[in-house]
């Protein structure tokens, strides 16, 4: 009988332990998934960023190529 509760006492235990683990896994989760999509936007927010500037600036430079007059040599 003692065997008995001490065993209910033990299951009880580790399954207030499983549930603990899995909500402390589930809170984790949503905190690292929160990041990665901050991550995730300030990302393309740059390579967009970077495209804008790269296409103003490579037309900038050919029409500075364009505006030269040929060179004799």
């Amino acid at each position: 009988e003692d065997a008995r509760e001490d065993y209910k006492e033990q299951l009880h235990k580790l399954r207030e332990l499983r549930d603990s683990l899995t909500s402390k896994l589930e809170e984790y989760d949503k905190v690292a998934n929160s990041k990665w999509d901050v991550v995730k936007e300030s990302a393309g927010n740059f390579f967009a960023s970077v495209a804008d500037a790269w296409k103003e600036n490579i037309g900038k430079v050919s029409d500075a190529f364009k505006k030269e007059p040929p060179q004799e040599r």
